[in-house]
């Protein structure tokens, strides 16, 4: 039995989540990060997930994003492991298969709850790390650090998935801003109705 070597990716590159004649129809996304330095308060971490429409930066319902109050579709494709209000981490799982045909992209984002009034931000997060895990094994398929945000980001899109013909593909982006989940929300035309 042969045993797959973990892809140690960087921002820009994109894997394909169809190995060999496998396709990997159920995998995970794990975060995990180390508390800010010297500080007294915690960084409350939350990974948040965004199905979007072909064609359209814009959610495919309501019920496809998925966060630490929102944890699950209603048809399980995507399951969101809740909040972690301590060091460690987040996952979110997702059964490709069960994915409807109208969507085309999963794109996930990281947050700082009450950054703002906290004063925390990426620059000050250590050790964080995206890991993708194939869940029929529980094996690690690839892994990236996020590094380089800049003092005073405050979210992240850690990456994303896309449809790729009968398949799909991962991109690690690590792209910062600047913001709360409610301004991840306004990026796809949602309110925010609720208090994070």
């Amino acid at each position: 039995m042969s045993t797959t070597a973990v892809i140690n990716l960087s921002k820009g590159d994109v894997i394909s989540l169809k190995k060999d004649e496998d396709f990997l129809s159920n995998i995970r996304v794990d975060m995990t990060w180390t508390n800010p330095k010297n500080e007294v308060i915690d960084a409350d971490l939350s990974i948040v997930c965004a199905a979007l429409e072909n064609g359209k930066e814009v959610l495919y319902d309501a019920d496809h994003f998925v966060f630490y109050r929102h944890t699950a579709t209603a048809n399980k494709s995507i399951i969101h492991s809740g909040d972690e209000l301590v060091e460690g981490g987040e996952s979110v799982c997702i059964d490709l298969e069960k994915i409807p045909s109208g969507v085309i992209a999963i794109r996930f984002f990281c947050t700082i709850h009450d950054a703002e009034k906290r004063r925390q931000h990426f620059g000050m997060v250590l050790g964080a790390n995206v890991t993708i895990i194939n869940t029929k094994n529980d094996t690690p398929v690839a892994s990236y650090d996020i590094k380089s945000i800049g003092d005073h980001m405050t979210a992240v899109q850690v990456g994303a998935i896309y449809r790729k013909d009968d398949s799909w593909e991962f991109a690690a982006i690590c792209d910062a801003m600047r913001g709360d989940l409610s301004n991840v929300l306004a990026q796809f035309g949602v309110k925010a109705t609720y208090e994070e």
